[in-house]
């Protein structure tokens, strides 16, 4: 193995241990943190919230136009090019800031509700903090420096929920959420300026830009298809259900796919920059692939399988019975999440290699048919729209799987071998609290019933994984 090569997989190692510890802290935390806001904040409130980030979430990709991508990516880069980004990314900024806070009470019209309009404004200067946020956070990604990252982001979210509590408690109501969310970025981009040594400085020269505009361009239509289709179901119930039902979608989705996300997408990050410095060896990558697959799918089907049977106990004896009609919702989207955890890595890999195209031309066809679907379903309420996101993320991994056969001439049964011990344990452990909840532990609106569950399906996996951990059919490490 060449010493590069070496290098390269240590740094992921290092990156992978520190990025998976702080993130299933910081999830954990954060879950206990959300479950003290569900009971101190209302569903209409999230929903007002939610309507607000929707627009502001899918604007903010304009800053870049994938070129934060694009620095992570390519083989070598200098000064220039990262003040040639930034100076591009601040002045689409100010000019985003500017239009929304000037069409904020235009949107809050639209949306049948006045809140959102000075929501809207405040959250407008989100799009200025992010463009200085995440130039160094590009450097230290490019560098496979994930532990600065892991350690500020797990810091930076522990006291943005502190800071929301705080708020919550003396009646500040939605303002609880967004005052703490454009507060605290400002901490984290300290400490990121202070270890790259990064300083802003205004330059923009088009030569050395000219190299990153294809990949800037394919990867800002690949962003805007993935805000695109995390927005659209956001949006057709804010605008044709209410704020409330709004409120329950958004809870079933941070108890479900932003909790997967949080982990699963910034490991991903991390073996995009790998898969980047390995794009000219394919054995390597795909290898590199496969054992990522089984490192998250060992730590994520657990919990997906999980939230699937104890949901309603979840929900009954911690959220309480105002948020009831989230449980559906929320075992949905965790099945969808079984397939979403592959997506992550396999797109991934693909752009990685270059074949950021077609990955994209892929995404478009599928963000049509859930789009279509949401507009199509919204009448029958959000479950129907629930359901339609099954379908789009169940589209998506058999997209990504059809280039995969192409770049790195990858068969079903190589895929499935690498996660079907983590899937087998998890289908086990699901089975085993299943039975439980139907003979032992019955009243869903216990607390010590939840946790009862929940202790015994984690004994079990934790047993089953260690297991397979020493006869070698799971993986916890790259290996070269």
């Amino acid at each position: 193995m060449s010493s590069a090569k070496s290098g390269i997989l240590k740094k992921t190692n290092e990156s992978v241990a520190y990025r998976f510890s702080f993130k299933i802290l910081q999830r954990g935390v954060a879950l206990i943190f959300s479950v003290i806001l569900a009971r101190l904040l209302s569903p209409a409130e999230f929903g007002i919230v939610a309507i607000a980030r929707m627009v502001i979430t899918y604007a903010n990709n304009f800053t870049n136009f994938g070129f934060n991508t694009a620095l992570v990516q390519k083989d070598r880069i200098h000064s220039a090019h990262v003040n040639s980004v930034f100076t591009f990314n601040l002045t689409v900024s100010v000019l985003l800031a500017l239009l929304t806070a000037g069409f904020a009470d235009q949107l809050a019209v639209f949306f049948n509700n006045k809140a959102v309009g000075p929501v809207l404004r405040w959250m407008s200067f989100y799009y200025i903090i992010t463009t200085f946020y995440y130039i160094p956070v590009a450097i230290l990604k490019r560098d496979i420096r994930y532990k600065t990252i892991s350690v500020v982001e797990f810091v930076q979210g522990v006291l943005t929920s502190v800071f929301a509590i705080i708020l919550a408690l003396n009646h500040f109501s939605y303002w609880s959420i967004v005052i703490p969310a454009l507060v605290m970025p400002v901490f984290s981009l300290a400490i990121y300026m202070r270890k790259t040594r990064w300083m802003p400085r205004l330059m923009f020269k088009h030569e050395v830009m000219k190299d990153i505009y294809s990949f800037g361009f394919w990867n800002f239509i690949r962003n805007q298809l993935n805000l695109l289709v995390a927005k659209v179901d956001y949006f057709v119930i804010a605008k044709y259900l209410n704020v409330a039902s709004l409120g329950i979608y958004e809870k079933a989705f941070e108890f479900t796919n932003r909790t997967l996300s949080g982990v699963t997408k910034p490991i991903s990050s991390i073996y995009f920059s790998t898969f980047s410095r390995l794009q000219n060896d394919k054995d390597s990558l795909k290898d590199v692939l496969f054992q990522g697959i089984s490192l998250l799918a060992t730590v994520t089907y657990p919990l997906l399988f999980g939230i699937i049977v104890v949901a309603p106990y979840f929900v009954y004896s911690l959220l309480g019975e105002r948020w009831a009609l989230s449980i559906m919702p929320m075992q949905i989207l965790a099945a969808a999440g079984i397939f979403r955890v592959l997506l992550g890595l396999m797109t991934s890999a693909n752009v990685a290699v270059g074949e950021y195209k077609i990955q994209t031309q892929f995404n478009m066809v599928n963000s049509a048919i859930f789009v279509i679907l949401c507009f199509t379903l919204v009448s029958k309420g959000i479950l129907a729209i629930t359901w339609a996101f099954f379908a789009f993320s169940v589209l998506g991994f058999l997209f990504s799987f059809f280039i995969l056969r192409k770049t790195l001439k990858l068969k079903l049964w190589e895929l499935i071998s690498a996660f079907f011990y983590p899937l087998l344990g998890s289908v086990l452990m699901a089975g085993i609290d299943y039975g439980l909840s139907v003979t032992l532990f019955t009243d869903v609106r216990s607390v010590w019933h939840f946790g009862a569950l929940t202790g015994a399906g984690a004994s079990f996996y934790a047993m089953w994984a260690f297991v397979l951990y020493k006869k070698g059919k799971i993986t916890l490490k790259l290996k070269g």
